[in-house]
């Protein structure tokens, strides 16, 4: 989808001791598993974005977290062929940076670094979004206590996008009001009504 969906994950919290080595990675697999090119030929694994004002805006949000101080780690350019193709575009800045708190819709991620869980917790829950969230950790204490946690309507570990249509999908905050698939999605046309008999 080029980063063109909701849960999209943009916000990259990492911990600051493996962040010079996940830039590395990332940097490195990304070259690899994005292909840009015609979204009809099924070595393509980049398409383009919707539109030539999409394409715009998206270059525009990615020209203002320059301007605020973020550091381009890759892409961050429109790619060198036909379409509104933008290239995969790697940030390193902090949470307080419109590109960290507003929805790009591009293939645009800003990496974050944290030192502790609860600082990670913070940042993570610091938006006006809640949709999705990813967690990536050994430690299945430390899983269950971050799904508490997390202000997102949906929470993954060790994976990002995975279920089926027995999980319901959606979100908080301002990340709609509902949920989507599973029976859940049906509650929001129903309305609830209580009665309390008093007999004798």
């Amino acid at each position: 989808n080029a980063g063109q969906v909701c849960n999209a994950g943009s916000r990259l919290l990492v911990h600051r001791d493996l962040q010079d080595a996940f830039i590395a990675k990332f940097i490195a697999r990304t070259q690899v598993l994005y292909q840009p090119g015609d979204p009809l030929d099924p070595a393509t694994t980049l398409g383009p974005l919707a539109s030539q004002p999409h394409q715009r805006k998206v270059l525009a949000d990615i020209a203002r977290g320059q301007a605020e101080g973020a550091q381009v780690a890759m892409g961050g350019t429109p790619v060198n062929r036909p379409g509104t193709f933008v290239a995969p575009t790697l940030f390193v800045g902090h949470n307080r940076m419109a590109i960290a708190q507003e929805e790009i819709f591009g293939p645009v991620t800003t990496l974050i670094p944290f030192d502790t869980e609860a600082q990670a917790i913070a940042l993570a829950n610091d938006s006006i979004y809640g949709l999705a969230a990813s967690v990536w950790t050994r430690d299945l204490n430390q899983a269950h206590r971050m799904v508490g946690a997390l202000e997102a309507g949906i929470v993954w570990v060790n994976c990002f996008g995975d279920g089926d249509m027995t999980q319901p999908f959606g979100g908080y905050k301002q990340s709609g009001n509902s949920r989507d698939k599973h029976m859940d999605s049906l509650l929001s046309y129903m309305q609830g009504k209580s009665a309390w008999f008093q007999l004798g």
